[in-house]
């Protein structure tokens, strides 16, 4: 997370895509790590 930038929001919009599908605290939290672990690499490049 050290760069914010396009990452950051493309991170924003898909984890609120996310809670609106699936409307779950847990299930959210992990689509969440899984994107930011998916997100990780971009960003540290």
């Amino acid at each position: 997370m050290k760069k914010a930038g396009t990452n950051s929001n493309m991170n924003y919009l898909l984890t609120s895509t996310n809670l609106s599908l699936t409307n779950s605290p847990f299930l959210f939290k992990t689509h969440t790590l899984i994107i930011n672990l998916r997100f990780l690499p971009l960003q540290e490049a």
